[in-house]
């Protein structure tokens, strides 16, 4: 009678498996093994799926057959874009016009019981995200099973997704009881709805969303915004700028409305410029983000400021000490501090380091643990010699751009004492390796002697832990 191998226990498969995790030939083989190897391998294999529109029909193929596995897999994030080139694609059908997500969510299994996607593969979905979707080309059972399908949904990423009415991004957001996480980036709504959304009838945010994250704002954003107004369990807000022009008062009026209506929910603030400050020319930064009041926020803990310019900081600063409510703020993030934090010099100079100082002193800081900003050290190739050629991100140890990064800290301790001496002062190191002598005079590429990739800039930062 031929002998049977012993079976291993679910726990001691479930770890050679996580440790193979990372390697799909590995998984694969781990599937074949026994019928109690396939969820684990799977899930590894599958929790996380992106296609393009060309890839919606094979997927669907594989989620058709009767041996497909992807129901094991319990798949967690999944993403589809609509905006890649594909050769012999209807003109009509492309970008936001394409069919492809309507096509996802109205696919029913083969079997008896007609199982929808989200049904059958989607059922532990926790991350979506859609790109370049034209909300007019879903039919009402596609928008019922996204509506109604995505119980387990806690995060929603929505990049350059173009909504006919600005109802229809209320009915998905209100249908998603679950939302964590919102992110909108480039989200237009074309056309106000036939009426005025009444407020009384409108479908309310989930409770559960506390985090919403705004890249690349514009003019069409204030109304945006409106819409997700209130949020009374809004957490965190973070917004995004590509040029200092694109910020308008208009918006900054709606964010604040949209801020004020979290109270004191509200614990992280976040605003960035992309832009290079040489880019900022006569914009008055100041006169638009003055329209930003936290001062209703009594539980703000951290403020994040990424703008390489320095003109708009005292002003902000001193608006918060208006502020009535219990000092709160633990972490105040400025890593364009200083004129020279990204490398480059950019028009304006550094603020009045003595009167920030003075100033972060203020009851309203009181209960400030981290003021963090960086410093940029540049170095080149004399600062390398003996590493391998590619990514240098560090000069030598000994090299006169690791010294000069000590002396630049000690400065800035000395300019800001009274916050080195509560031990708040954070400093992120910044090194940046700058190739100039690749470039030969008038020449658009490397000099022939250097590697291109040598030319490239990288960028290590660490943290300065104590402020001794």
């Amino acid at each position: 009678m031929p002998q049977s191998s012993p079976e291993l226990p679910i726990e001691l498969i479930n770890l050679i498996i996580d440790q193979l995790h990372d390697s799909r030939p590995d998984l694969k083989t781990c599937a074949l093994v026994h019928r109690d190897w396939l969820p684990q391998s799977r899930y590894h294999l599958f929790h996380n799926i992106e296609l393009y529109q060309n890839g919606v029909a094979p997927f669907l193929e594989l989620c058709s057959s009767p041996y497909s596995t992807l129901p094991l897999a319990h798949v967690q994030t999944f993403g589809l874009a609509t905006n890649l080139v594909v050769e012999g694609e209807p003109e009509d059908k492309t970008m936001h016009n394409c069919p492809a997500l309507d096509q996802l969510l109205t696919w029913q299994s083969p079997e008896t019981e007609r199982k929808l996607i989200t049904e059958l593969v989607f059922e532990h979905l926790r991350a979506l995200s859609l790109s370049w979707i034209g909300w007019w080309t879903l039919s009402d059972n596609a928008k019922a099973a996204l509506h109604g399908g995505f119980t387990s949904l806690t995060e929603l990423k929505l990049w350059n997704v173009v909504f006919g009415f600005e109802d229809e991004i209320l009915e998905l957001l209100g249908a998603l009881h679950s939302l964590q996480k919102l992110r909108l980036d480039g989200v237009v709504l074309r056309r106000r709805s036939a009426g005025d959304i009444d407020v009384n009838e409108r479908k309310n945010l989930p409770q559960s969303l506390h985090a919403i994250d705004m890249p690349n704002l514009s003019e069409m954003s204030p109304r945006v915004i409106e819409l997700m107004t209130p949020c009374p369990s809004l957490k965190s807000f973070s917004g995004h700028i590509v040029n200092f022009s694109d910020i308008t008062t208009e918006c900054a009026q709606a964010i604040t409305k949209l801020l004020e209506s979290a109270g004191s929910s509200l614990e992280n603030f976040s605003f960035e410029v992309q832009a290079a400050g040489m880019l900022k020319h006569d914009m008055d930064l100041d006169a638009v983000l003055q329209h930003i009041d936290l001062t209703t926020n009594a539980n703000l803990q951290s403020i994040h400021l990424r703008i390489d310019d320095s003109s708009y900081l005292l002003p902000f600063l001193r608006r918060l000490t208006s502020s009535s409510n219990t000092p709160s703020l633990k972490k105040l993030h400025i890593p364009n501090f200083l004129s020279d934090s990204s490398g480059f010099s950019r028009d304006s100079t550094d603020p009045e380091l003595e009167e920030v100082d003075k100033l972060l002193q203020h009851p309203y800081f009181s209960s400030l643990e981290e003021f963090r900003c960086q410093i940029c050290v540049p170095f080149g190739l004399k600062d390398v010699k003996g590493q391998p050629k590619g990514w240098y991100d560090r000069p030598n140890e000994g090299s006169q751009p690791l010294a000069d990064m000590v002396s630049k800290i000690d400065e800035l301790k000395s300019r800001l004492p009274r916050l080195n001496k509560r031990g708040a002062l954070k400093v992120d190191e910044y090194f940046r390796f700058m190739s100039w002598q690749l470039w030969g005079p008038g020449r658009g590429r490397y000099s022939d002697s250097e590697s291109e990739s040598d030319s490239e800039t990288t960028t290590r930062r660490r943290s300065l832990r104590g402020a001794a």
